[in-house]
């Protein structure tokens, strides 16, 4: 891109600037590049936000960042490819290559803020602002990929405007991001949900991308040389959205399918457990946290949590437990996290709300990775309350019939 002194320019554009018009259906497929890769954030944060093993969450993040980044960036580059200039017009690739890492990395920052177990007031404003710099980095730097017989100038109006209105759909990107993967929702609620924070979401990208291309001023060069580096527009533009249309149906077609498999999985698992009295743990020793399935709650009579990403800690379980039985839980499960082969089975009281007392039944295994390191001690607990009354009920008849 070839620029003169002044870069910005304040008013109207000057009579001899160069209009351009918009391919409609490119415009179409900038909307819709921009929805899915909404769908796949919200998809994406929703995941991380339940994944309690911390090392897969970060591989989670760092892939979301990556398909999330390439997604709004296709979004962005297909609607600059949809503006047709009346010169001719080529992308340096090296430029456009950088444009699409500013995409990413302001990804990653939307999924690590509305990962979090809180979003106040100021990390939202300063992760709407980093966020929008981001975009606003990946926009104006594809715009430095331009290659043609102009120079490129910005109303200052609309410049500052196009910052202004990144930082509000940075904004409502993250609350709508936060608030889907925290929410409890029914199935119904969740697809309105989904796909309506996906379309305000999607607009708010599409908002900053031609709010900022209606700043730029296009100045013709006459007697410049020909350019002849770089690609062209038309043929790239519908290559890339293709392969990211591909990229992110397939990606939700998969999810989806994985959903309905697992949903029913679980159910099934649900009914099961309830017949049984039995539930499902899993202990993640660098954290500390407990992650119970909903009949294990039943059983400690306690309410489950209603934000996906609260966990209960064993601290607070040992609490539970009955004073008597603490130490030996703790070593129970300290002991089955040392050998591959180890596991622990342990038989304890828990107090629930009530006042009244369960007795459980802990069985635990430790599952490690290539590595040899611990990643988490998983199991069942089963209440055997009536087993054990049975038992002390026979016991006592036993000892009545011995001393007779």
């Amino acid at each position: 891109m070839y620029y003169t002194e002044n870069l910005f320019m304040a008013g109207d554009a000057p009579g001899q600037c160069m209009y351009s018009e918009h391919d409609i259906s490119l415009v179409i497929l900038s909307f819709v590049v921009a929805f899915l890769a909404s769908l796949t954030a919200l998809d994406l944060a929703a995941r991380i936000a339940t994944e309690s093993n911390i090392k897969i969450a970060k591989r989670l993040q760092m892939m979301g960042a990556i398909a999330m980044g390439l997604g709004i960036w296709s979004m962005h580059f297909v609607g600059m490819m949809a503006m047709n200039l009346p010169v001719p017009v080529l992308y340096e690739p090296f430029t456009t290559l950088i444009s699409s890492l500013a995409a990413i990395v302001s990804a990653w920052w939307a999924l690590q803020v509305a990962s979090t177990n809180q979003l106040p007031f100021h990390r939202l404003v300063f992760g709407s602002i980093l966020m929008a710099l981001g975009v606003g980095g990946m926009h104006y730097i594809g715009m430095d990929a331009m290659r043609m017989a102009a120079t490129l100038h910005y109303r200052t109006d609309l410049f500052v405007l196009s910052l202004i209105v990144g930082v509000v759909a940075s904004a409502v990107a993250l609350i709508l991001t936060f608030r889907f993967r925290s929410e409890v929702l029914s199935s119904r609620r969740i697809i309105i949900h989904k796909y309506s924070s996906a379309l305000i979401m999607g607009s708010g990208i599409c908002g900053v991308h031609y709010t900022a291309m209606s700043a730029a001023i296009f100045l013709p060069t006459p007697g410049s040389p020909e350019v002849t580096n770089g690609f062209g527009t038309l043929f790239f533009s519908y290559a890339i959205g293709g392969v990211i249309l591909t990229i992110i149906l397939g990606y939700h077609l998969e999810m989806n399918l994985n959903n309905i498999r697992l949903r029913k999985s679980a159910d099934s698992l649900s009914r099961a457990q309830e017949i049984a009295k039995m539930g499902n743990w899993d202990w993640y020793p660098d954290t500390g946290r407990l992650h119970f399935s909903d009949q294990i709650y039943a059983i400690l009579g306690q309410k489950k949590p209603s934000v996906l990403n609260e966990y209960m800690q064993l601290d607070y379980y040992l609490e539970m437990t009955h004073k008597d039985d603490r130490e030996r839980l703790q070593d129970g499960l300290d002991a089955g996290c040392n050998e591959v082969s180890a596991s622990c089975f342990i038989r304890h009281r828990v107090h629930r709300p009530d006042g009244s007392v369960k007795v459980v039944e802990l069985v635990g295994k430790p599952s490690f990775d290539l590595f040899g390191n611990l990643i988490c001690l998983s199991g069942s607990l089963k209440d055997i309350t009536e087993l054990v009354e049975l038992e002390n009920k026979e016991s006592r008849a036993l000892q009545s019939r011995i001393a007779i």
